[in-house]
Order: C-alpha cells, then sequence, then structure tokens
C-alpha cells in the first residue's frame, strides 16, 4: 500500500477525472487513503461532471428502515446503501444529488446519500402562524444551486450545499419559503403562489404555478415573486420547468381523461407539450417548442433536467422520461 500512495497528483486526479463518469466508481476511489483523497477533487466541487443519467429511488420495506434502493438507469443495476441517517425521518424531497429529511419534530435538513454530508436547515416551526406539524402534510421541496461566482468556497461540510432550499408547504397557505444554511428561520414570499416546479436559469431564479403562470423570483433584500406571463387556459395535470441547450422550457403534462381534484385518482398521462420562455421583447411569452431534436428530458416533481442522446448511445432522443405520481406507471413519451 505505501507504493499507492506515492502516485503523482496529477495522475490520481486524471484518473479521478475518469472515475467521474461513474459516481459510485468516484467514491470509492477517493476511499482507498487518505493520500488518494487529498490529491483529487471534491465532487461537488468538480468544474464540470460528465452528464449522469438519474437514480430512482425505490419505495422501501418498513422493516428494514436504515437500508434505501436506487435505481440506476446507466446499467439497469440496483444499489442498496445502509443510511442510518434516513431512520426515523420521512423523504419529502430530492434535487441534484441531495436527499430532504423531515423529522416528527419538524427538523428538516439536506442529505447527500454518496458523502453521507448533511446541511441543517430552519425547523418548521419557525414558520409563521404554524400551530400544528406533520411532517406528511410538507409539501414540494426544491434545491437551489446559486450561481458559483457568486459563492465563496467553504470547508465546512454543511456549506457544501451551497445556493438555497425553497419549500412549498400548505402551512403557510401556498406561500413559498426560503433558507440558505446557517439561517434562524425562513423567509416568505411576499404573494400566493402554488408552486409546481422552481429553476436557478442564467442568474434568475424562475418558479412556475398551477396556472402555468411563471414568475421571477427575487431572493433578497425581501422574496419577492414577479409574474412575467399570463395564466394558461387549458387544464394540465403538472407543469415542469427545464433547460434545454441554454433556453429555459415549459413543459405541460395533460391527464388522458381530464383532471379530478380527488387526490387519489390515478392519472394516465395523454401527453405533453413544450413551450420556450422568450423574454427577447418586453412582454415575455410562451414558444411552443415542435422537436427536442436529439435531446431528451427527464422530468419529475422534485428535479427535472435535459441530456443530450450524443453522451448517451441507444437511449433515444425527442423523447420525455417521467416519473408518475398519483399511482401511475413510470414511462416514457414521444411528443408529437
Amino acid at each position: 500500500m505505501a507504493q499507492w500512495t506515492m502516485v503523482p497528483a496529477d495522475v490520481l486526479q486524471t484518473i479521478a477525472d475518469f472515475l467521474a463518469r461513474d459516481i459510485r466508481d468516484f467514491i470509492r476511489f477517493r476511499a482507498v487513503c487518505e493520500s488518494w483523497r487529498s490529491a483529487t477533487t471534491e465532487l461537488r466541487s468538480m468544474p464540470s461532471l460528465p452528464p449522469q443519467l438519474p437514480w430512482l429511488m425505490l419505495s422501501f420495506d418498513e422493516a428494514f428502515t436504515n437500508t434505501r434502493s436506487f435505481y440506476r438507469l446507466s446499467d439497469r443495476t440496483i444499489l442498496n446503501f445502509h443510511l442510518p441517517e434516513v431512520g426515523g425521518k420521512r423523504i419529502v424531497g430530492s434535487a441534484v444529488g441531495w436527499l430532504v429529511l423531515v423529522s416528527a419534530a419538524s427538523a428538516i435538513c439536506l442529505f447527500d446519500p454518496l458523502t453521507r454530508a448533511q446541511v441543517h436547515l430552519p425547523p418548521l416551526t419557525t414558520l409563521p402562524q404554524v400551530l400544528e406539524f406533520r411532517e406528511q402534510e410538507v409539501g414540494a421541496e426544491y434545491v437551489i444551486e446559486e450561481a458559483q461566482e457568486d459563492q465563496q468556497e467553504e470547508e465546512d461540510e454543511e456549506e457544501e450545499a451551497g445556493g438555497a432550499y425553497l419549500l412549498g408547504s400548505d402551512h403557510v397557505k401556498d406561500l413559498l419559503v426560503f433558507a440558505r444554511p446557517g439561517d434562524g428561520k425562513w423567509t416568505m414570499s411576499d404573494r400566493r403562489f402554488i408552486c409546481t416546479d422552481i429553476l436557478w436559469h442564467q442568474g434568475q431564479l424562475y418558479a412556475v404555478d398551477n396556472g402555468g403562470v411563471v414568475a421571477v423570483c427575487e431572493l433578497s433584500p425581501t422574496f419577492k415573486l414577479t409574474p412575467i406571463t399570463a395564466e394558461v387556459p387549458i387544464d394540465f395535470l403538472w407543469c415542469f420547468l427545464v433547460e434545454l441547450c441554454g433556453d429555459l422550457l415549459v413543459v405541460f403534462r395533460y391527464p388522458e381523461h381530464g383532471w379530478d381534484p380527488f387526490p387519489w385518482t390515478a392519472y394516465p398521462t395523454r401527453g405533453f407539450e413544450v413551450f420556450k420562455l422568450d423574454r427577447s421583447s418586453k412582454e415575455a411569452r410562451l414558444v411552443e417548442v415542435k422537436s427536442l431534436g436529439d435531446h431528451m428530458l427527464f422530468l419529475g416533481t422534485n428535479n427535472s433536467f435535459s441530456l443530450s442522446t450524443k453522451d448517451f448511445p441507444g437511449w433515444k432522443g425527442n423523447c420525455i422520461y417521467f416519473t408518475a405520481s398519483y399511482f401511475e406507471i413510470c414511462g416514457f413519451i414521444k411528443p408529437e
């Protein structure tokens, strides 16, 4: 082992950069010994990671609450992780590699299942008007990575999340609330907004609501939402924000048999419509996108993104891959 510890640092970094194609191999490489770890860049600090296919977290057996299983699309493998940190907590969201954990005592944190890093956020009881807390009623969660040039590097692992965290919750009457790591309480938005997705795009934070209205979010000095598009006069099941080749896409998902407000109804998907947000003129507008080209969209209620089939031979371009909710079946559909 002594000889392995003397491998030149530049050689180790070259090997690590290659292994970053598979995050799990990268983590194993850095775990070999202290010299290998210190000679290579932290995963989240790498200037650019190779494109990655998503991992899907599977449902779990209550008898094994400290184990979580992930389905890796790249090689159709199920990976099991022993994660005692999640025991007794509810996973209420995920984005950019972080799981959002909430305990029965209203404590909330971000957790990286690969590095085991945790980022603690203010408890939900710091929200005004919260008289009772039930973790099963927490709304949708989003982790937002801000522009790297606006952040200072921190050694404390609780700062590795960078960026910010936003939470939509019924407890605050459909307001968005916002907090950064280290904040003592949540900051509320200035208006009612039933959010379905949020995306950091080209230095601005965008949100879309259940009416298809796109808004720009300003986080300081106050949490302000400014709508920039009108409500969409159509019934859709969900609305997503996703970036594609520098453009901000707004994607509408339609149910097969119309909308039913009953919460336990199954909604087979009829199709999608994709629009590009055009802000070239004074008034923003949505322009229909007829084709995704050789790109594919991965849509989910936690985190959505695009990938090019040039990086993933064997995958279909001009397709939308999506995770289903309301007891639906996962699948993919090709835009008409």
